[in-house]
């Protein structure tokens, strides 16, 4: 390679730097399906309905990377091995719509749906799921709900048999600055702990000859994402509440408005994920508490690695894992409104207009790394892990007025301030440095149906 002309890049370098990339990535799917619904005989109330049902579903996977991936062609930028596999699954499920009462005062219709399946999964064993849910109609625009689920989430194929794939992860994600905690020009080697997390370093493949000096300056480190064919069913707990008020009020102004406000609660066990490279290092040397004996045989520390030339983390393991709990509440509101001028003001073709709004208040959002250890708290933090971030509040509102067939619809999105994720450090979070300040964002649609045909003409414009 001549860097000084590409016109003298030869036909071999070109065909090494360029090459043409194929992968095959085949899923299938059998299912067999057989149900049974109806009423079983009728009640004061309403109709006793049922469904009765049992299936069965496999689902094969198979990966081929091009040999210039399998082989970690270094301008392909990852590494991943073929593979493949098949898991099946054996359900029968039942479900109850019961009719409770109806058309007693602040009674006007109450009913409750009770349902319960079993899964037999080949790979992973059997699991129940079940759930009783409440409906209330207290008065005509008024109504009440909530109720109780057990659910599941058996692992997906990829994460049973996803071959090895090496990945380059952020480490500078544990404290917002680079993080290296065998680091000699950071806090931790030289702070109260200095010692074990010195022999945590020795027991990763630190050399000793080089020990004393280490530092390191690359935040991206090599990983090694893999499947696993003992994982398990994620399983979650998850409590509703809420109330649906639509105004009954003679006025067009509020002919078609709601309004809902409802609460959640969702304790999840079993969590599935490939666990990021910043939460393993912390957890393996304590920062969140996850370690607090700096036990080397910790099943974070298990899966760091060093190289023994330079002592950086290479090829630390990052298999898809049942990890400890996630817990987390809040508060989802939606309102709608929508009003015909003409009707409300009496201005003739004065179109329609309306306003959605969707917005959600997260109470936390704890996550426990593994089984019996500390809750952390990322709720109002910009981690980016499992989802994230977690803002407090955020909202989407819809601002839409329609006239002669066109249309012109303003759209504001809102995200709130969150900490940096390095408060994030316990069950309830410590006063930290700010992270991310309040964001909005407009959106700008048009749009215009021509008459008399199936014809649309749009504009949107994204982030206005």
């Amino acid at each position: 390679y001549n860097p000084f002309g590409v016109h003298a890049v030869s036909a071999a370098c070109q065909a090494l730097a360029a090459p043409v990339i194929t992968q095959s990535t085949v899923v299938n799917q059998d299912v067999i399906n057989a149900d049974l619904q109806g009423t079983i005989w009728a009640l004061p109330a309403g109709d006793l309905k049922f469904a009765l049902g049992a299936d069965y579903r496999n689902i094969a996977y198979s990966y081929l990377p091009d040999a210039e991936i399998q082989s970690g062609d270094p301008f392909t930028y990852n590494t991943q091995t073929p593979t493949k596999g098949a898991s099946a699954v054996r359900e029968v499920f039942g479900e109850l719509l019961i009719p409770v009462v109806k058309d007693i005062p602040f009674f006007e219709n109450v009913s409750v749906d009770l349902a319960a399946r079993y899964s037999d999964y080949v790979l992973s064993g059997g699991s129940p799921t079940y759930k009783g849910d409440i409906d209330w109609a207290v008065t005509d625009g008024f109504r009440l709900r909530g109720g109780y689920e057990r659910a599941i989430r058996a692992p997906a194929v990829s994460e049973l048999f996803s071959g090895s794939s090496t990945q380059y992860q952020n480490l500078a994600t544990i404290t917002g600055t680079l993080s290296d905690p065998c680091d000699v020009t950071l806090p931790y080697v030289n702070g109260a702990n200095g010692a074990q997390i010195k022999a945590l370093c020795a027991a990763q493949g630190m050399p000793s000859a080089i020990a004393s000096t280490y530092t390191n300056n690359n935040p991206q480190v090599p990983v090694v994402v893999s499947g696993n064919t003992s994982l398990r069913p994620e399983r979650a707990d998850t409590f509703t509440g809420g109330a649906v008020y639509q105004p009954q009020f003679d006025t067009p102004w509020f002919q078609n408005a709601s309004i809902s406000v409802d609460y959640y609660n969702v304790r999840l066990k079993n969590a599935i994920a490939a666990v990021p490279i910043s939460l393993v290092v912390s957890s393996c040397f304590n920062l969140n508490g996850q370690n607090p004996s700096f036990a080397a045989a910790n099943p974070n520390c298990l899966l760091l690695n060093r190289s023994p030339a330079t002592g950086f983390l290479a090829n630390s393991l990052a298999p898809y894992e049942n990890l400890g709990q996630i817990k987390t509440g809040g508060v989802d509101l939606e309102a709608d409104w929508l009003t015909d001028i003409d009707g409300a003001m009496g201005w003739s073709d004065a179109g329609t207009l309306g306003v959605n709004l969707v917005g959600t208040y997260l109470n936390d959002f704890k996550l426990q790394a593994a089984p019996g250890g500390n809750f952390t708290e990322y709720g109002g933090t910009d981690y980016t892990g499992l989802y994230g971030p977690y803002a407090t509040w955020r909202f989407n509102s819809t601002f839409t007025y329609h006239n002669w067939g066109a249309d012109i619809g303003l759209r504001w999105r809102f995200i709130g301030a969150m900490q940096d994720s390095s408060v994030a450090t316990s069950a309830t979070r410590t006063p930290g440095a700010p992270g991310q300040p309040p964001l909005n964002y407009f959106d700008l649609t048009m749009g215009y149906t021509l008459t008399d045909t199936q014809t649309r003409l749009s504009l949107t414009v994204s982030n206005l």
